[in-house]
């Protein structure tokens, strides 16, 4: 549209769909930022997943350091085979413990076993998943990982996986 004198003007339509606009995608990247924010801050859960052929009495994790737990016990207990057991847990401060997560369990007619996982030092507030799954009639994979929400951090690393043997007794 020209104005008399030949200079361009823009329609009131057109500025108030740009505006419009602006506010639609500036309520989108608020509700975002907000919504990382609450996943951020939140606890997380302790995942358990029995996949194997054989019933786990109990599983306990627990943070250590150099003096030793430090950390209240997240139990498990009597989670039956194929079965998954969720525990929530609200955020915890691993900062500057240097901690590692130590997992101690018990599997039916089997004594107790326990495996350090993972290095911890900075605050916990994602899920840590532990997996027993069957390899073969004698052995069972057992996965330990933790994650610190959506974004990653490097001051909190545990990604690992260990060998039960159910013959011998024991977990390397």
């Amino acid at each position: 549209m020209k104005s008399e004198k030949g200079t361009k003007v823009q329609s009131t339509k057109g500025k108030q769909y740009n505006y419009k606009l602006i506010g639609i995608i500036s309520a989108v990247i608020i509700l975002v930022i907000t919504v990382l924010m609450l996943v951020e801050t939140d606890g997380g859960f302790l995942i358990i997943n029995n996949n194997s052929d054989v019933k786990i009495e109990y599983v306990k994790a627990y943070f250590v350091n150099v003096e030793g737990p430090f950390t209240e016990e997240l139990k498990v207990e009597n989670l039956e085979p194929s079965k998954k057991q969720n525990l929530f847990y609200d955020q915890i401060d691993l900062y500057p413990q240097q901690a590692n997560l130590e997992i101690k369990f018990k599997l039916e007619n089997q004594e107790e076993m326990f495996v350090d996982a993972g290095y911890f030092n900075d605050v916990l507030k994602g899920n840590i998943n532990v997996s027993f799954d069957q390899k073969d009639d004698n052995n069972i994979t057992l996965s330990v990982q933790a994650k610190n929400g959506i974004l990653p951090s490097s001051t909190i690393v545990c990604d690992e996986e260990f060998n039960i043997y159910l013959d011998e007794g024991y977990v390397d």
